[in-house]
């Protein structure tokens, strides 16, 4: 059947200030489209800069992401950067990989949850094992990350818990390292369809804290960081309308995400 989009032409960061309201630095991420409305290319402007160009499958996920010219730490440091992605018949994300062989493969429960997830790298430092639980009404209660190096047996990484409210809407996530220490904990609340997340980190003699505030999409539209919150970056989006035919697409799902656990991720 026919399907209506709302495709993301260009995203706007701007860096604000949070005491004057006065605006800095300005950058943009515009998309490019081919006349079936699949994603074809990604242009940064401002900084980084680069351009990405996307191969998708009959779906419109995209498989692969290459050419990628991008700032890595500093003006004179830059890389090529090739991404792969695999799915499965029902469209679920079953494995990613990047050029530097970092591979991560997905499996999932037979309602379509993700159960673990397999992060590989090219050296011998094992593999990084996740395993996910989830509550009757399928909601992500728990993570728990482990190495898996040659016969050794497995080293706890990190322990994550997941809380609901009565209606079902995640308002906060503990995570613990192997020592069962509190090292992050994002609480949310919702405020005029937002969802606004605090993030507080902790460390050894310091705590540092960010927020994110997504909309009703699930867009970024505000990121606050450093000491009070004073640096602030907003994110103004263009869409335009377009028609698909074909199987079901997500309108607002653009560039690859995580397997869907049911939980907002904020790193």
């Amino acid at each position: 059947g026919i399907q209506t989009l709302y495709l993301p032409e260009k995203v706007e960061i701007v860096d604000v200030d949070a005491e004057t309201g006065a605006y800095g630095r300005t950058r943009f991420i515009e998309y490019s489209y081919g006349s079936n409305g699949y994603l074809e290319k990604v242009h940064f402007r401002g900084w980084p800069t680069g351009t990405l160009s996307a191969t998708c499958n009959i779906s419109g996920n995209v498989t692969a992401l290459e050419d990628v010219y991008f700032i890595m730490l500093s003006d004179d440091m830059a890389a090529t950067l090739q991404l792969s992605y695999t799915y499965s018949i029902r469209g679920q994300m079953t494995s990613s990989r990047i050029d530097r062989g970092i591979q991560t493969e997905y499996t999932y429960t037979g309602t379509g949850l993700l159960k673990q997830s397999i992060r590989t790298k090219p050296t011998n430092s094992g593999k990084l094992v996740t395993d996910y639980t989830y509550n009757p009404f399928g909601k992500c209660v728990s993570a728990d990350s482990y190495t898996v190096l040659n016969d050794e047996p497995p080293k706890a990484e990190t322990h994550t818990e997941y809380k609901y409210d009565a209606v079902g809407r995640l308002i906060q996530e503990n995570r613990y390292n192997e020592s069962n220490l509190l090292t992050c904990q994002v609480e949310y609340r919702y405020e005029n369809r937002n969802t606004i997340a605090t993030k507080t980190e902790y460390t050894e003699n310091k705590q540092t804290q960010t927020t994110c505030i997504f909309d009703h999409a699930g867009n970024l539209i505000e990121y606050r960081y450093g000491t009070n919150g004073q640096n602030v970056q907003r994110y103004l989006y263009t869409y335009r309308k377009a028609f698909h035919f074909g199987l079901p697409r997500n309108s607002y799902s653009i560039l690859p995400s995580l397997p869907e656990t049911g939980i907002s991720a904020v790193e």
